[in-house]
């Protein structure tokens, strides 16, 4: 279902995902951001469940975008809606996704924060050399790989 190019919709990949979820998770919860890039245009379609917003570095202007379209968690209520959000891209941008274990990791009490990860997002660097830096930095906040409290995914994007 998932992979099918015919579903462009991201917040209806979120549906379908609820539904599967609220009969199958029990107490748990789930949280997710969906996206549909189409190459062709250059439009990022994009669908969010409670998880942290995409963060988009638009190259002409500089400007970091905030972007969480409505939708609840995944898995609580059988009937929950879903709103996507559409975002015209241009070469150079930079797209982040990433989960609250990034931000979220502590140092004495502080949090690495979206400040940080805005920071590596703007940085004039390759994109793998900018995920690597960022994956290290946020292990060397921590303390080491042993206090990481929390899951860590990262995933950039850089429009060409």
């Amino acid at each position: 279902l998932y992979q099918r190019p015919s579903i462009r919709n991201p917040a209806r990949v979120l549906e379908g995902m609820n539904q599967m979820l609220y009969r199958n998770v029990g107490s748990e919860f789930v949280t997710a951001c969906s996206l549909y890039l189409d190459f062709a245009s250059r439009m990022l379609y994009i669908g969010n469940a409670g998880h942290p917003p995409l963060l988009v570095w638009k190259a002409a202007t500089g400007e970091i975008l905030h972007i969480r379209p409505f939708g609840r968690i995944l898995g609580i209520l059988s009937d929950a809606s879903y709103e996507a959000a559409e975002l015209p891209l241009e070469s150079g941008d930079r797209i982040l996704l990433y989960t609250d274990g990034a931000y979220e990791a502590s140092h004495e009490g502080t949090q690495f924060g979206i400040e940080r990860l805005e920071d590596f997002l703007k940085a004039d660097q390759p994109i793998e050399t900018m995920l690597d830096q960022l994956t290290e930095a946020i292990i060397e906040w921590s303390g080491g790989p042993a206090r990481i409290e929390d899951d860590i995914a990262l995933i950039a994007i850089q429009i060409s």
